[in-house]
């Protein structure tokens, strides 16, 4: 069990196609982690606004990263995900 309960799975999808085949895939796997008591949450990568690494090293030196994005939210759910499932294309 998770810290308060379900476990969590936080699933991010590196696809640029939303509707393709690793997006389909990835569906059929939370539908089972559903099914096995899971609290599932999907991102995908395509639908947020973020900018490439600059190589600043202020995540290590301060912290957190000096880019204002969406990628913000997203190191907060990884951070409490008690298991991170990636799928991209090949």
């Amino acid at each position: 069990m998770g810290r308060f309960g379900l476990m969590k799975m936080l699933a991010i999808n590196g696809s640029p196609r939303s509707d393709g085949h690793t997006s389909r895939a990835l569906n059929v796997l939370l539908a089972e982690a559903e099914v096995k008591g899971y609290e599932v949450e999907r991102i995908d990568l395509v639908d947020l606004d973020y900018s490439d690494c600059k190589g600043c090293r202020s995540c290590k030196t301060e912290g957190s990263c000096i880019i204002d994005d969406d990628m913000s939210a997203l190191y907060d759910k990884i951070k409490v995900a008690d298991h991170i499932l990636l799928s991209s294309p090949i």
